[in-house]
């Protein structure tokens, strides 16, 4: 391996060649798309070149937590931090007292999208539904939502909360 590699002329540096950065994704529930909308395939160890990007995000958001930072950068060999990984929130996937709480939506009228980063996109005029399965013994969770645009209205029902953006 090489610390560094000069492309030279006549002894005169031309230009300092960067290193590329490898990456593999072993966890089946990351999704990976370089700056040039390239997905990275899981379980394949990549080449990308230096100064590329690459965003993150959870296969299905809602039924997994992201945990880590959701851009990386390949900076001459090696990546600006860590590789993020994501976290059932469900009872069947995840046994531990401390996981998340499972968000499940559904759109009833109108339309909804995941956006790249795994945010839920809803459209003007739109009905979801939207449920937090949390063991309730552990306490009640807390719902927060950002928006923006505009204030929205909101209902909420018993052990359920219905959004209608108008």
């Amino acid at each position: 391996m090489y610390e560094s590699l000069l492309c030279t002329s006549g002894g005169n540096p031309i230009k300092r060649i960067m290193r590329r950065c490898t990456l593999r994704l072993t966890d089946a529930e990351l999704n990976g798309v370089t700056d040039e909308n390239r997905l990275i395939p899981p379980d394949v160890e990549v080449s990308l070149p230096h100064d590329t990007e690459v965003r993150f995000r959870c296969v299905e958001p809602g039924l997994y937590k992201f945990v880590g930072n959701d851009t990386l950068l390949c900076d001459d060999g090696s990546w600006t931090s860590d590789l993020p990984y994501c976290v059932a929130t469900t009872m069947h996937r995840n046994f531990s007292l401390e996981a998340p709480p499972t968000i499940l939506y559904h759109v009833v009228s109108g339309d909804a999208g995941l956006a790249e980063n795994g945010s839920i996109v809803v459209f003007p005029g739109t009905i979801i539904n939207v449920d937090c399965l949390f063991q309730r013994h552990f306490g009640n969770p807390q719902w927060m939502w950002t928006s923006t645009q505009r204030f929205f209205l909101n209902l909420f029902y018993e052990n359920e909360m219905k959004f209608m953006f108008i």
